[in-house]
């Protein structure tokens, strides 16, 4: 398995040799519990073997707070989680694009977020819709990078890089379940160096 991950902790975003890949952003809700951390979560999921056993390894944990998660396998199906800690809303993916911010998709799990988004993911949520709906052709590896690196929107831009406000794009990561390779760059898209990997 290749992962990215942080000091000492568990996967973040990852690809398995299974062709299982998982990843996450953010979400605040207000149901916050004593319950399993959403790495441990992650974790579990790229070690499973299926799409719904990875799904399920996410659904099923009885979580402390909100994220959204998302699976793929290597025959083109995803799975998107909107999860609060005791709540979970499920997006099957068999084509097209889906895109998701750091906000809940749906009036139910967006009931229980800590607060109305502000219009930063919003814009992004936008944006990478349009950017992907309007892409003519296939979208390739090369596409996806362009699209990281949009800075459509300033301060509210896909490729966030904003010091006063201490916000920044970490890392980009595009995984390709079906050929079991992972692109992955440390900071944003058209700045880090990026590196690929093949199971």
């Amino acid at each position: 398995t290749w992962s990215l991950t942080t000091v000492g902790c568990l996967t973040l975003i990852g690809l398995s040799s299974e062709g299982i890949a998982v990843g996450n952003t953010n979400l605040l809700t207000r149901d916050a519990r004593a319950g399993v951390h959403y790495l441990f979560s992650l974790h579990k999921a790229i070690r499973q073997r299926t799409l719904e056993d990875a799904a399920g390894a996410i659904a099923d944990a009885p979580r402390l707070s909100g994220h959204y998660f998302y699976v793929a396998d290597a025959h083109d199906r995803a799975i998107g989680l909107d999860c609060s800690a005791m709540q979970c809303t499920r997006y099957s993916i068999e084509q097209g694009v889906f895109a998701h911010c750091n906000h809940a998709l749906g009036n139910e799990m967006a009931g229980v977020e800590i607060h109305i988004p502000d219009s930063s993911s919003p814009h992004r949520q936008q944006r990478l819709e349009t950017l992907l709906n309007d892409h003519n052709a296939p979208i390739g590896v090369d596409d996806l990078k362009v699209m990281l690196a949009d800075r459509a929107g300033g301060d509210q831009s896909i490729r966030v890089d904003n010091p006063v406000l201490g916000t920044a794009t970490n890392a980009c990561v595009i995984m390709c379940p079906g050929s079991g390779t992972i692109h992955a760059c440390r900071s944003q898209a058209d700045v880090g160096q990026w590196v690929t990997r093949t199971m």
